[in-house]
């Protein structure tokens, strides 16, 4: 259990310093958010993971980048553009929240955001947190939920 633990650990630590060096390695922010991503889905073990950036003039979130899964995948959120102030949908509670929250059942939910992301994700429930810088959310981050039994 603790040698668990330290494993996912050291994978956070690897995956954080990974990002700094894809950080110093472009000043593309498109390519930067394409990086970013594919290193945390690839270092901390997830199969999939979803990133969609808040617009603040159009004051909406979408711009979906997706790593992992079957090329096209992310043709699911093509057209998928949320206000944050939406009462249900996944991304806007995430963009609203100081932290991560876990969404279990997004699937079966009656909101059709969630329900795409939970197929993107292949999963019934996932996980997210805003992405913030200089106490403003900047976008989204949400992986396929690790936490099946809860």
């Amino acid at each position: 259990m603790l040698e668990d633990r330290l494993r996912r650990r050291l994978a956070e630590l690897g995956a954080i310093n990974a990002l700094g060096i894809v950080i110093a390695s472009t000043h593309d922010p498109s390519r930067l958010v394409e990086l970013g991503l594919a290193e945390i889905v690839g270092r901390l073990g997830f199969d999939r993971g979803v990133v969609g950036l808040v617009d603040p003039v159009a004051g909406s979130i979408a711009d979906w980048r997706v790593a992992g899964g079957a090329p096209g995948l992310g043709l699911l959120l093509a057209d998928v553009v949320v206000t944050p102030d939406d009462a249900t949908a996944a991304p806007a509670l995430l963009v609203r929240a100081d932290g991560p929250l876990l969404f279990r059942d997004a699937a079966s939910e009656g909101d059709e955001v969630n329900r795409r992301l939970a197929a993107l994700l292949g999963s019934a429930g996932f996980t997210g947190t805003p992405l913030a810088t200089q106490g403003r959310a900047i976008g989204v981050l949400i992986v396929r939920s690790r936490f099946r039994d809860l």
